[in-house]
């Protein structure tokens, strides 16, 4: 089957984390989920998303399933987003935490948000590449940061495109097997037009055979 964990928008303006379950790629296709779960506010009282899927169990079905992710939230009294993890168990039972070791991280780096992040096991080992807003309301400040899980420690990426884009927002990571059947890692970001060079703004993918 597949797994969907989206942000939805609620009509009172906030927003969450939603789980759709699909029995097959038909259904999916059809936007047809066996199962969806809203899960509620637990961390901020306005919103939470921007989800990634860092594992998942299940057993026969998803009524015994345990699902957990990471999200971020806005933070009512930083009044900026700060990281989570979470955690749906049968599809019915939510919990969530502040990622504590990932914010207290930045350091005296202490960004005005910290946003979108993707998980990946690299050779063996957990990483999460992350973005981070350092100036509030600059659009051109969004950096990407990877962060060690092992080891606790943050370094901050440094991406070069051809025309000298600065801005590097919505990090994804993955690990593929390219058509020659060589091992590649996938990244790809979004690059806000503020920060971007001429005909470089939206999304842009980087790979490299390992």
């Amino acid at each position: 089957g597949f797994l969907v964990v989206d942000e939805k928008e609620a009509s009172d303006g906030t927003s969450h984390l939603r789980f759709l379950a699909y029995t097959n790629l038909s259904a999916l296709m059809s936007a047809s989920p066996q199962a969806t779960f809203d899960a509620p506010l637990a961390l901020s009282k306005s919103h939470e998303g921007t989800p990634d899927i860092r594992s998942t169990s299940m057993v026969g079905s998803v009524a015994t399933s345990q699902i957990q992710v990471g999200f971020h939230y806005n933070d009512d009294i930083l009044g900026g987003d700060r990281e989570a993890l979470g955690t749906l168990t049968n599809f019915t039972a939510w919990s969530a935490v502040p990622n504590a070791a990932l914010n207290t991280a930045f350091g005296a780096i202490a960004p005005a948000n910290i946003g979108d992040r993707d998980f990946v096991e690299f050779d063996g080992f957990p990483f999460t590449i992350v973005e981070a807003q350092l100036v509030p309301g600059d659009w051109t400040t969004w950096r990407p940061f990877l962060y060690d899980e092992t080891a606790g420690t943050l370094t901050q990426l440094s991406v070069t495109t051809k025309g000298g884009s600065v801005s590097f927002a919505n990090p994804a990571v993955t690990t593929v097997t390219d058509p020659a059947g060589n091992r590649a890692l996938v990244v790809s970001y979004f690059l806000p037009y503020q920060g971007a060079a001429p005909g470089e703004a939206g999304p842009m993918i980087f790979y490299n055979n390992y």
